[in-house]
């Protein structure tokens, strides 16, 4: 996944979501995601689970869309990723600490 802090929710690409078991349907459609590029169709997702940087997220819902990322990454950590912890960016050192 790339951490995108511009990026208000997790969203995880297409492909990499029907690998885990994703069925795009009208029941999971939203309205759109806004992107660099602009809006997107995307689609809600539940899953049990998943782990980065020392972080479980559970429970929760994450975007699926065409997004455009590498082929090596699965897609974006948005903000709502790090809900509840406190994190600080050191860009000189290209580093990510999660302050619990």
């Amino acid at each position: 996944m790339v951490l995108d802090t511009g990026c208000t929710h997790t969203v995880i690409h297409t492909h990499k979501a029907k690998k885990l078991g994703f069925k795009p349907s009208k029941k999971n459609k939203n309205s759109g995601i806004m992107t660099a590029s602009g809006a997107i169709d995307s689609y809600s997702f539940s899953y049990l689970f998943f782990q980065a940087l020392g972080i479980t997220f559970e429970n929760k819902s994450v975007q699926v869309a065409d997004v455009d990322v590498s082929n090596e990454y699965a897609g974006y950590l948005g903000l709502d990723f790090f809900e509840g912890k406190k994190f600080t960016i050191d860009l000189p050192n290209q580093t990510i600490e999660i302050i619990e």
